[in-house]
């Protein structure tokens, strides 16, 4: 495991989070076109998202091992793994981009900030949700039915995106008037999900966070703290820590380990999920991408959806017969069109619940067993068969119904107001992300893998439950903890003060570790006497007339972590990934062209 892997032309390198940051191409779409500098997103999303992947990835490698019958040896690329996993320029988007790739985005940063906006309530701000014709009927009765907005053509997405200007301000003056929990009830109760932009110290104080088993009572040197319980639920049981961390040269490695048997039939060759079925019910980007994991490696994936509900993915901003999100999100899957309300439609299911494996859903909790579906049914089908759910807030507590939409999660949980500018009323910068769909699909595939290896030793099947709010807690946990200590010492916006430099050219930006070696860092400058004081203005005004692929090679060769912001189309011509082979071709039919895959 390293930044950039053990071969390539930057594998002598090192980064940061803030570089990994530039290089995944993350810092080109955060920030707001109307302010100069890129934004850094909070510091602690990189390494955190990068151990999701590296854990989905040794759990694979556990499968590959089972069913080759022989080791193996996996190169980890943090940067390979964000370019993956925390905002996938080559991978299925939110519902909120309505089919319209990141690679189609202007050069600038987007003004991504009507897909999900927030609005000023008279203690605090509201963001909400209006994506679907059930919500935006819902936000047009809440308003009072306004005839300027009666037309149906408004019942479209892209439509109402287009009107912004005249529909926002008449929800902001609702919501001006509102506080911000009436702002949110109101919202829940006309169907249009809203939730509270939180701060560090409200997400503590939330009752519903203790309810639904994010948080435990805990000591720390005998002061009271709060600490996050873990990221899954196993057969309806939290699984928190069962230790703290050792102490150096703590422990002993147990001699009674239990040996990975191979699967039967075990091949070299052999992919790791062949012979696995997995039926697939998830939607948008966590239901893609959890089941594309298994379908990329040789399991059997049968996507199940209903042709009066399909996939929101499958929206498409012109009406075209597939979007390039849809393809990289369903890639590898057989489909069916099934109706899980209608008598014949339970039948089948039930003959399919009976040979499969895995069952993958991302409903709001309670819904599958709404639909004669529960996790009892499912073990009287079949013994053996996993469940995986997903979904906003978790399976318990007063915010278990609450439509999972990310944005609104990551408010919830305190993110949005670190993910912006400081000092900047409307500096919100996180509308265009989809942290945390995909990590979430990376912590539900590895504990499906754990799962299959369990039942290989016991016969049964498993459930397994994950929250999106868990997802960033957990990326968080440290710092919330801190808050829990001192009330004030948790996270808030650090905007760009950890080392974002302009170089030359339109918007071309290098990030700097100034930090890590200030020696190192002057003398590569010219200036090899300077103090810390006056560093960054020396260091701005060098960049400012250099490339900033040039000027972080420079960096790097003099032992200072350093990368220039990459975009889309720079991660297409790298060379360091091209000679690692990251990138592929997917040849989807209708589409005019092959799409990069990885």
């Amino acid at each position: 495991m390293s930044d950039f892997g053990v071969t390539g032309p930057r594998s002598g390198w090192t980064a940061t989070p803030d570089v990994h940051a530039a290089l995944s191409t993350v810092l080109s779409r955060s920030g707001l076109p109307d302010v100069t500098e890129p934004l850094l997103p909070p510091e602690f999303l990189l390494y955190e998202s990068a151990a999701a992947q590296a854990v989905w990835t040794v759990l694979l490698e556990l499968a590959h091992v089972r069913a080759t019958g022989e080791g193996d040896v996996a190169d980890f690329s943090v940067q390979e793994a964000l370019i993956q996993i925390l905002d996938p320029v080559f991978g299925i988007g939110g519902s909120a981009r309505a089919g319209v790739p990141l690679s189609d985005l202007p050069r600038g940063r987007p003004d991504a900030r009507h897909l999900y906006p927030i609005f000023p309530a008279r203690d605090g701000m509201v963001r909400v949700c209006v994506l679907s014709k059930r919500q935006w009927q819902g936000m047009f009765e809440w308003l009072g039915r306004p005839a300027e907005f009666a037309d149906p053509k408004y019942d479209s997405t892209v439509t109402r995106f287009a009107a912004a200007g005249r529909l926002y301000p008449l929800i902001g003056a609702m919501f001006s008037r509102l506080d911000v929990a009436e702002a949110v009830e109101q919202g829940q109760r006309h169907g249009v999900p809203a939730a509270a932009l939180a701060s560090a110290d409200e997400v503590i104080a939330q009752p519903a966070f203790r309810e639904n088993g994010s948080f435990a009572e805990t000591t720390v040197d005998g002061a009271r703290a709060v600490v996050h319980s873990g990221w899954f639920e196993l057969d309806d049981v939290r699984l928190t820590a069962r230790a703290g961390a050792p102490e150096l040269g703590e422990g002993t490695v147990s001699a009674t380990h239990a040996r990975l048997t191979p699967l039967p039939g075990a091949r070299p060759g052999r992919l790791p999920f062949e012979g696995l079925r997995v039926l697939d019910l998830g939607v948008i980007v966590v239901g893609a991408e959890l089941g594309r994991l298994f379908a990329d490696y040789g399991a059997d994936v049968i996507k199940i959806e209903s042709s009066a509900f399909p996939d929101g993915a499958r929206q498409t901003p012109g009406g075209e017969a597939i979007s390039e999100g849809a393809s990289w999100g369903m890639r590898n899957k057989r489909s069916l069109g099934l109706n899980l309300r209608g008598g014949e439609g339970k039948r089948v299911f039930a003959e399919l619940v009976r040979r499969a494996d895995v069952v993958l859903t991302n409903f709001k909790p309670g819904t599958l067993a709404s639909l004669g579906f529960g996790m009892d049914t499912l073990r009287s089908l079949n013994p053996g068969v996993i469940l995986s759910e997903s979904s906003a807030f978790g399976n318990h507590g007063p915010w278990s119904r609450r439509l999972g939409y990310g944005p609104l999660v990551r408010a919830s949980a305190g993110l949005s107001k670190l993910w912006s500018y400081p000092g900047e009323a409307d500096g919100y910068s996180d509308a265009i992300t989809i942290f945390p769909d995909h990590v979430v699909a990376r912590l539900n595939a590895a504990a499906i893998v754990a799962l299959l290896i369990r039942r290989d030793r016991t016969g049964a099947g498993g459930r397994v439950s994950t929250a999106q709010v868990d997802a960033i807690f957990g990326a968080m946990a440290d710092l919330l903890l801190a808050e829990s200590l001192v009330p004030g010492s948790g996270p808030r916006p650090e905007g760009n003060d950890r080392g974002v430099f302009a170089g030359a050219g339109d918007d071309e930006w290098l990030v700097v570790d100034v930090e890590s070696d200030f020696a190192a860092v002057a003398k590569t400058i010219g200036h090899p006497g300077a103090g810390s004081a006056e560093l960054r203005d020396l260091l701005a005004e060098w960049s400012a007339s250099r490339d900033p692929r040039a000027a972080a090679a420079e960096l790097q060769a003099a032992g200072v972590s350093a990368g220039a912001m990459l975009r889309v189309e720079d991660l297409r011509a790298d060379e360091h990934l091209r000679v690692r082979g990251v990138f592929g071709e997917l040849v989807q039919p209708q589409l005019p062209s092959a799409l990069v895959t990885n």
